[in-house]
């Protein structure tokens, strides 16, 4: 995944508590949550004691409203929360 790759919340993504029930397509959401990945940055020097998962994190301006990260206090996604758009 890189800059400028059109995305959506993944199964995954959509299960994580801390995003809210509004955002998740089983809540009866009409409009798809689609957003462009604006950063991505590779944590470096903690990489060691992080999974491969956790060691890029992805940081996503959605095209309407969306959550802003995958924790209530983290602005970034990782690469399992994000799917490609088709």
């Amino acid at each position: 995944m890189k800059v400028g790759d059109l995305v959506t919340l993944s199964q995954y993504g959509q299960n994580l508590g801390s995003i809210p029930y509004r955002f998740k397509t089983y809540s009866g959401r009409k409009e798809r949550l689609i957003g462009l990945v604006t950063e991505v940055r590779n944590v470096g020097e903690m990489a060691r004691y992080l999974s491969e998962n956790e060691c890029v994190q992805y940081r996503v301006r959605w095209v309407a409203e969306g959550p802003p990260g995958r924790d209530y206090f983290a602005s970034y996604f990782y690469r399992n929360d994000l799917k490609f758009i088709r």
